[in-house]
């Protein structure tokens, strides 16, 4: 089964139902409503999952050349990496507001205590960005738990929305672009590992 393939039901499973909820609904409205559905122990659980989407989870990957091969390792670290990238320079080219700038002026909305609010640069999300290229990478490396990985990304991806970090479509975008870019990492990665006589590429720290 190729790469595509594998992933696509899980993702479509997470991107559709946002794609509707985003173009039946007002902006505004389907973030405060989401925003009204909130519990401390939620608080809790969103306040450190979104951790799984921080940037430095890239240098995690590495760690993967023990006992993955190289090709693996370099392709989900460029994969995350390049998408990443592209997602800063869309968000700084946008510069989008954030829902706490969005609803400055709005007693309604709910921020979760102990939370660095930002305003700035909402379009697209980096975490999501982040959390689907990494788990949807990690999908690829063990299809059998795809959808383990899968609710583990929309997981993330959604905390950023219980946390009023991002809007529905900051979180969908981000989406877009981690799945996009990792797959085309994993194509180029597995062509040339398989087409290259660099025998390097094959084998890891573990086993040389």
């Amino acid at each position: 089964m190729s790469s595509g393939r594998v992933l696509l039901a899980p993702y479509l499973s997470f991107a559709l139902p946002c794609l509707l909820a985003i173009l039946l609904t007002d902006q505004q409205d389907l973030h405060l409503t989401i925003n009204s559905y909130h519990q401390p122990f939620l608080d809790q659980f969103f306040k450190y999952v979104t951790i799984l989407g921080d940037g430095y989870m890239l240098y995690f990957i590495l760690l993967l050349a023990f006992f993955r091969k190289y090709w693996e390792t370099l392709m989900l670290f460029t994969g995350t990496a390049v998408a990443s990238i592209v997602t800063q320079i869309i968000k700084r080219s946008l510069a989008l507001p954030r829902p706490a700038r969005v609803f400055s002026e709005n007693d309604q909305l709910y921020l979760v205590p102990g939370i660095d609010i930002h305003f700035h640069h909402s379009f697209p999300s980096g975490h999501s960005t982040t959390a689907f290229a990494i788990y949807f990478g990690l999908a690829l490396l063990y299809p059998k738990q795809r959808w383990l990985f899968t609710i583990v990304a929309v997981i993330v991806a959604f905390s950023r929305v219980y946390l009023s970090q991002h809007f529905l479509e900051d979180i969908l975008a981000g989406s877009v672009i981690g799945f996009a870019f990792i797959l085309i990492s994993y194509n180029l990665w597995s062509r040339l590992a398989n087409s290259s006589q660099r025998k390097w590429l094959h084998q890891n720290l573990v086993k040389k």
